[in-house]
């Protein structure tokens, strides 16, 4: 029988493996070290934004990152995921869906009225989880 995984905020101590399973999420997008560093610590002292990390026997194997926001569309707070990732070798066990719930339970502490996301590959997931689509979302990486 498995361990349960255990899910918390990311710390500082956590910079390695998140910037390891980071460079997993996109194929065509490569993060550098230095602005992975910059960009964590940032992530890390913003109130408004939700960094979580699930670990199975004391390592790290996933995170989830987003952040809320005010929404006039929603009348409120809306909470945004930006990324989740799971070590590929242990996808399909779960751990996905944990660390989903505990964004959902963080977006929902903080009054959020909803959680959005853009996906391309995982439809599936999303969809098993009650998400839905409503609309396109497009992006454009800029110089």
């Amino acid at each position: 029988m498995q361990p349960e995984p255990n899910i918390r905020p990311a710390m500082a101590s956590d910079e390695f493996a998140l910037f390891t399973l980071v460079n997993q999420l996109h194929a065509s997008i490569s993060v550098e070290k230095a602005q992975f560093e910059a960009v964590f610590t940032t992530v890390l002292r913003e109130p408004y934004h939700c960094c979580l990390v699930i670990e199975t026997d004391s390592e790290v194997v996933g995170y989830a990152s987003g952040y809320r926001h005010v929404n006039l569309a929603s009348g409120g707070q809306v909470a945004f995921l930006d990324e989740i990732v799971i070590n590929p070798a242990l996808r399909g066990r779960g751990l996905g869906r944990c660390l989903m719930t505990a964004f959902e339970r963080w977006a929902s502490e903080h009054g959020c009225k909803l959680v959005a996301l853009a996906t391309g590959g995982a439809r599936g997931f999303y969809q098993q989880l009650g998400y839905h689509s409503r609309a396109g979302y497009y992006k454009k990486l800029l110089k």
